[in-house]
């Protein structure tokens, strides 16, 4: 039910920062999506650098990954 109420704040596109921290919030915090997300995406980095290494390296690629990589979740 409240996953439903987050859905319809979210349709509604809020502009107010209350409701917008709301949402951050619940998703950071009861859904735990923030976390899912940031962990998908490091599976996905390491997996692509560990391939970019077995095909013997790239500089110009590495770097690339470096400016694209995402700084560590703090998980408070």
């Amino acid at each position: 039910m409240v996953t439903l109420l987050l859905l319809d704040v979210l349709r509604n596109r809020p502009s107010t920062p209350t409701t917008k921290r709301y949402v951050v919030d619940y998703m950071r915090d009861r859904t735990k999506s923030f976390q899912y997300t940031w962990k998908v995406l490091d599976t996905l980095e390491r997996q692509a650098r560990e391939e970019i290494r077995r095909l013997g390296g790239n500089p110009k690629l590495e770097a690339l990954m470096d400016m694209l990589a995402v700084p560590a979740l703090k998980m408070d």
